[in-house]
């Protein structure tokens, strides 16, 4: 069984189809991807496994062939705990998700 990811909450929190035609300093491979201040995270597939992808924008500008560090994602529990330690979202999730570490936390 191949996994779905969620890409409906994804959109909802800042992510964006890729297209190659339109979207700049954006690897060609990447299905969804969010920008931040300075990286950009992407999810590709390879080998029928999806991969989280981790690239800082000055990489990206400057074209650096180097391997970004990728993470397999195996469910989208998976997913989504990697875009929240990472902070892959909109200004307008930060709240919410720093109030839900607090309840977690008491």
């Amino acid at each position: 069984m191949k996994l779905q990811i969620n890409t409906l909450m994804l959109r909802s929190m800042g992510w964006e189809d890729n297209n190659p035609f339109f979207s700049k300093n954006i690897p060609v491979d990447a299905i969804i991807y969010f920008k931040s201040k300075d990286t950009l995270f992407y999810i590709t597939c390879k080998e029928e496994r999806l991969l989280f992808n981790k690239r800082t924008i000055e990489d990206l500008k400057h074209r650096y062939d180097s391997e970004s560090p990728t993470t397999e994602i195996k469910s989208n529990a998976d997913l989504f705990r990697l875009v929240i330690d990472n902070e892959a979202f909109e200004e307008s999730y930060v709240r919410h998700f720093k109030i839900n570490k607090l309840f977690k936390n008491e």
